[in-house]
């Protein structure tokens, strides 16, 4: 049987390799917000999307784990070639899996769920706020009407 001091060094060695887990899962997920927006940055820069949501375990800290990867969901994209040159991008950009889609290509149902429950990003949104459209000039129509950038910008 195991006696009173041996259960007291398992119980110390489990809450201390559950609290440096915690710890590399923090560090992980800093990461993973960090290259997020280092993607981001780029795929505005270089493709000019519609708009760029973000997604899954990286806005839900409690649903983050060892395997948790980087979602970002596209609307706007020009081509395949350009959706594929942007995955490459962007897993050039971390050492984290990505997981990039196209919202435009998704059942409905998907799309909104990610719509719903995800977030645009903060660049985006900062980006619709002063009327930037695809190509990166103030729209004056969607600056007059206070509008998202849309197909009539591009």
């Amino acid at each position: 049987m195991t006696g009173e001091a041996e259960l007291r060094k398992m119980r110390a060695r489990l809450q201390r390799r559950s609290r440096e887990r915690q710890a590399l899962l923090a560090a992980r997920l800093r990461r993973a917000r960090a290259d997020f927006e280092i993607i981001v940055d780029h795929v505005w820069t270089t493709y000019r999307p519609r708009r760029i949501w973000q997604w899954g375990s990286l806005i839900h800290d409690a649903h983050f784990s060892e395997r948790s990867d980087i979602d970002i969901g596209l609307e706007g994209v020009a081509s395949p070639a350009e959706y594929f040159a942007i995955i490459a991008d962007a897993e050039a950009r971390t050492r984290l899996p990505v997981h990039v889609v196209e919202l435009d290509k998704l059942h409905p149902a998907f799309a909104d769920s990610i719509r719903t429950r995800g977030r645009i990003d903060a660049f985006d949104l900062r980006r619709q706020q002063i009327g930037f459209s695809r190509h990166g000039r103030s729209c004056p129509a969607c600056v007059s009407n206070r509008r998202t950038p849309d197909a009539a910008c591009r």
